[in-house]
């Protein structure tokens, strides 16, 4: 009940985004004037006012009977995380994002450690309430020192030049929604494995599969990283090297994440049952080829940011829709046996649709070379510099 209480938890909060935290962000980097302290607290107001009625939705439809004692707490928790979510995302202001990495990973270390404290004093089993309860406590205290910071830094202001472009809140809101489109086709990507699996699989197989999805997202922190990165260094900016800049990060990340996900995957028949206990060993195929989907997945993401941050969502929205389609004829054919892994196999196709897609857009539409996967010698050679620096930054070399 915890996986389906978490699944609609994160699927309320992320459909509530409704662009606006990604467009201030692109509106503020740019050579734009606006009230963004006003567009800020509406896109706050309406993030959340939609999500926990949806998240009560959510419940009240698909989990009635299982989840319908924990309805409000639920709602509570999509609130507090799709306001978090949203104050998270504009942390991207500073460029640095330091603040947004210690946002990304504050909520989860200490639930980790509030987790771990409650399994210790109820004997090694931790309550799925008691979990959700905690939860709330843990994410809105971040979402208070969130929205203390965010608005410390809305109203320090920043350098406005006089030929900057004053805009209206109607600019704002159309990129909102042009990035929201996008964000809702990947929250139907990125999440229709799940509510599959919850609707039809067995207990035992809906807990391997979300511990088989959680594994395999690790691998692609590092890719998920460098878009944010480039999101939050070029969105909104005219800079002629953000194609370039783009390109670069792809080349140096996707074949090395790539080598990373194979050898996890030929170790994950061992790695995943010393870990967790051989009772998880069904989780080692799934979780291959979800390895191989998110490392797919996390490169054409870093390929979008060269129209996500170039201001062309349209773009991103319509390599998004393009994968939908070989996901969705898949479902139809969902055998009965073995749902997880045949469902981590459409989720991988349905990437490997959207870095084609993609990579076809770069000639088709930008009129540019289609990018390279392997990386140039000038690259590693930039990579070698760059590890070194960071070695003799750290006293090791």
């Amino acid at each position: 009940m915890l996986a389906a209480a978490l699944v609609i938890v994160g699927i309320a909060a992320a459909v509530a985004q409704l662009g606006f935290a990604s467009s201030i962000v692109y509106h503020r980097g740019g050579p734009f004037q606006h009230n963004f302290r006003s567009t800020f607290l509406i896109g706050l107001g309406a993030v959340v006012c939609v999500a926990g009625p949806l998240a009560w939705i959510g419940v009240t439809t698909l989990f009635e009977s299982r989840l319908q004692p924990q309805v409000y707490t639920v709602a509570g928790l999509a609130t507090l995380t799709a306001a978090f979510a949203y104050l998270t995302t504009l942390s991207q202001i500073s460029a640095d994002l330091k603040v947004f990495n210690l946002l990304r990973n504050a909520v989860a270390l200490m639930m980790l450690i509030c987790v771990s404290a409650v399994m210790l004093l109820e004997n090694g089993i931790a309550q799925y309430d008691w979990v959700l309860n905690l939860q709330i406590t843990v994410t809105g205290l971040a979402t208070l020192a969130a929205a203390f910071w965010i608005w410390k830094a809305m109203t320090e202001g920043r350098q406005v030049a006089t030929d900057y472009k004053a805009i209206k809140f109607s600019a704002v809101a159309i990129y909102a929604g042009h990035q929201h489109i996008t964000a809702l086709i990947g929250v139907l990507l990125s999440n229709i494995d799940k509510i599959v699996i919850l609707e039809i699989g067995r207990p035992d197989e809906v807990g391997f599969y979300a511990l088989a999805f959680a594994l395999s997202r690790q691998i692609a922190m590092v890719q998920d990283s460098v878009s944010i990165s480039l999101f939050s260094r070029y969105a909104g900016k005219d800079n002629s090297t953000l194609s370039e800049n783009v390109l670069k990060a792809f080349r140096t990340t996707f074949m090395p994440m790539l080598i990373v996900s194979t050898l996890a995957a030929l170790a994950s028949p061992w790695m995943i049952p010393t870990i967790f206990g051989s009772a998880f060993a069904a989780c080692a195929l799934p979780f291959s080829i979800l390895a191989f989907e998110a490392v797919i997945g996390a490169g054409s993401w870093t390929l979008a940011q060269r129209f996500n941050a170039g201001g062309r969502p349209g773009l991103v929205a319509l390599r998004q829709v393009t994968s939908l389609l070989p996901v969705f004829i898949g479902i139809f054919f969902l055998p009965e046996q073995d749902e997880s892994s045949y469902l981590a196999s459409l989720m991988l196709l349905g990437s490997f649709t959207r870095l084609l897609a993609t990579i076809l857009i770069y000639p088709l539409v930008l009129k540019e070379p289609p990018p390279r996967l392997l990386p140039t010698k000038q690259d590693l050679l930039s990579i070698q510099s760059f590890v070194r620096h960071r070695l003799s930054r750290s006293g090791l070399q």
